[in-house]
């Protein structure tokens, strides 16, 4: 990570905002140890300098009765005027570029498969004609974990995004307050009352209440790794898994690793488990493969890997 362009200040700053980005200035500066003035300043700053992109809230989407689906494509070529046609799908929550195998990771959150089979079909009658491969695939959890990169921490901080029986309800004025999160966590009560037109009073009982019943998850930084320094990867491990203990011990070691940042299951992935890490260099990123393939030498059977490049489109509401 570029350290000339973040201080231990910043790096503070960016590790308690991690999960609890909504936090008031009075209550950072008692975890940071900065004044509140300094805060305020530095957040602004690091805002201004793009390596804080926004705040959004991690919505718990299953217990809301959706479903986690993603689609990578590799295009045989695609027009500008084809990418914006391809932003443009209402359905289409996360959208992000890549390097490597594919072009494109597409994320929708649907209500049930019969929804996600309709897409495709939207997709391949729009697009089909410039495919050259397509994988899709169902999501079962998405272990959403904190930077290890900023501090070191005694105590990890986890989050497990997944597939749930149980429902929670919200009504139209919650997602009102949801989709007006989504564009800014930090956003004042009164800006949101003026955007929502619901009073502050009601809007800070109501998030305390989906906050409490884990509509709300947490809130987190949208970081810009790239002026970190930082590369994002995205690795297909490949298991023997007739040894089900390694792979329970592979998990515990990567959700402890200082680059790892999420944990993906699913169904129909282009491996037994997706590992997103951050890494300072490709050779950074090999010395993280060579050092698993070393403690796990009988376990990893292959893995392939994707770079992010580039986000394209994100809504962090499901509806």
């Amino acid at each position: 990570m570029d350290n000339t362009l973040i201080d231990l200040k910043d790096r503070r700053i960016l590790a308690a905002l991690d999960f609890r980005a909504r936090m008031p200035l009075a209550d950072l500066a008692k975890i940071t140890g900065l004044s509140k003035q300094s805060l305020d300043y530095r957040i602004k700053s690091l805002v201004k300098r793009g390596i804080i992109e926004g705040f959004f809230p991690v919505i718990n989407s299953p217990k809301l009765g959706y479903i986690y689906c993603r689609s990578f494509v590799q295009f045989k070529s695609i027009s500008p005027e084809q990418e914006m046609e391809l932003r443009k799908d209402k359905k289409l929550f996360w959208a992000f570029s890549l390097g490597g195998t594919f072009d494109y990771l597409l994320v929708y959150w649907v209500r049930n498969l019969r929804e996600f089979e309709e897409i495709n079909i939207g997709f391949q009658e729009k697009f089909g004609g410039i495919i050259r491969n397509k994988e899709d695939n169902a999501i079962t959890n998405v272990i959403h974990l904190s930077h290890k990169c900023f501090l070191e921490k005694n105590k990890i901080e986890r989050f497990d995004l997944e597939e749930s029986d149980e429902r929670l309800e919200i009504d139209q004025n919650d997602k009102k307050i949801i989709k007006v999160l989504a564009s800014d966590a930090r956003l004042p009560l009164v800006q949101m009352s003026e955007k929502t037109g619901i009073s502050p009073k009601v809007i800070a009982y109501r998030i305390k209440k989906m906050e409490e019943n884990g509509v709300i998850a947490a809130y987190r930084p949208i970081i810009n790794y790239t002026k970190l320094g930082l590369t994002y990867f995205k690795v297909f491990f490949n298991f023997d898994l007739s040894k089900r203990k390694k792979f329970d011990e592979f998990q515990k070691y990567l959700i402890n690793h200082p680059k790892v940042i999420f944990l993906v299951h699913g169904i129909g992935m282009l491996g037994n488990l997706d590992v997103e890490l951050l890494a300072e260099s490709n050779q950074d990123f090999f010395g993280f493969i060579q050092e698993a393939k070393r403690r796990f030498p009988e376990f990893i059977t292959d893995y392939q890997y994707l770079i992010y490049t580039q986000t394209i489109k994100v809504n962090y509401a499901p509806f």
